[in-house]
């Protein structure tokens, strides 16, 4: 084993913690906020009247501070960038490495892995784009040039990937994007 190419990574960043859902999440539980919430005076952040602990009318509280400001705030902690081995060996801690040609990231997910394919996707887009937007040539054969090259790099790996809708969103727009550009 090689010490100096060896990476550790951190895998258990965020767990616990709950997932933004909505426009407007809640500061306490990260829920989408309704019509009877209330805004902290210090962080600002919406709070759910339940995630409050406000008992009685929310319209009569003239300043309000949450439960994250008053017991301290969100703690940020230093996080270690290398661990040095007893033979003085450094090894880096890392937030997201390349592993087979798939990006794996500390917080899980295909975010890092569908920027990472769109990246090279267009990388193959750039090597083929004289080609692929040649006035001369078929509609059909520049379909299956980017069939064959561009498409299966963007697509690679996408099979394992935990898949979001933001991610799925990153690929169709990307593709939408070259189809609109190149097949003229």
């Amino acid at each position: 084993m090689n010490i100096g190419k060896t990476k550790v990574m951190n895998c258990k960043v965020g767990v616990g913690q709950v997932e933004n859902s909505g426009k407007f999440p809640c500061g306490i539980c990260r829920k989408g906020m309704g019509v009877n919430s209330i805004c902290c005076s210090s962080c600002k952040k919406w709070i759910h009247k339940g995630c409050s602990g406000v008992v009685g009318s929310l319209q009569k509280m003239v300043s309000f501070t949450c439960r994250n400001c008053t017991e301290g705030g969100a703690k940020v902690t230093d996080e270690v960038k290398q661990f040095v081995l007893g033979n003085n060996d450094k090894i880096e801690v890392v937030e997201k490495f390349c592993y087979l040609g798939d990006v794996i990231g500390k917080g899980g997910g295909a975010e890092e892995s569908s920027i990472a394919r769109v990246r090279c996707a267009w990388g193959k887009f750039m090597d083929l784009k004289m080609l692929l937007t040649a006035r001369g040539a078929s509609l059909t054969v520049k379909g299956k040039i980017y069939i064959a090259c561009v498409q299966r790099v963007l697509v690679y790996g996408s099979e394992t990937w935990a898949m979001k809708v933001v991610d799925m969103q990153r690929l169709l727009r990307m593709e939408s994007i070259w189809l609109g550009g190149c097949l003229v």
